[in-house]
C-alpha cells in the first residue's frame, strides 16, 4: 500500500499546505484501518514523503546532498515529483509572475537535485 501511494503521488495536480496536511491524515486513517488487519502495518515512506512536503524543497534538496544516491529512502523520480508539487500551487497561479518565479525556481531545485543524486 505504502508503495502505491507513492506511486500515484504523480497523479496529483496541485498541492497546498491544506492537501498535504489532508493527505498526512488520510494515511494515518488508512494505517490505523489496516493495522486492525494487519497489526504490524506502517505506511511510514507515505508518511514521510508527505512529511518532506511540509520541510520545503530546500530541505529535499539538502537531504539529497548530504545522503546523495546513498541511504536516501525515495528514489530520484520520486523526489521530483515531491519537488514539482512543492511548485504546483504557485505554478498554477493567475499570475504571471509568480508562475514564472515558481517554475524558474523548479527547474533550478530539479537540477540541484539531479545533481546531487547522479554524483555518488
Amino acid at each position: 500500500m505504502d508503495q502505491a501511494i507513492l506511486m500515484n503521488s504523480s497523479r496529483i495536480q496541485v498541492m497546498n499546505e491544506n492537501g498535504c496536511g489532508r493527505m498526512q491524515l488520510n494515511i494515518l486513517v488508512l494505517q490505523q484501518n489496516l493495522r486492525n488487519i494487519e497489526p504490524k502495518a506502517l505506511l511510514a515512506r507515505s508518511a514521510a514523503f508527505f512529511e518532506f512536503f511540509s520541510s520545503g524543497p530546500d530541505a529535499i534538496i539538502a537531504r539529497a546532498k548530504d545522503m546523495g544516491g546513498n541511504g536516501l529512502e525515495f528514489s530520484y523520480d520520486e523526489l521530483k515529483v515531491l519537488v514539482e508539487l512543492c511548485y504546483s500551487d504557485a505554478m498554477s497561479s493567475p499570475r504571471r509572475e509568480v508562475a514564472m518565479q515558481a517554475k524558474r525556481s523548479m527547474d533550478d531545485h530539479l537540477l540541484q537535485l539531479s545533481e546531487h543524486l547522479w554524483q555518488s
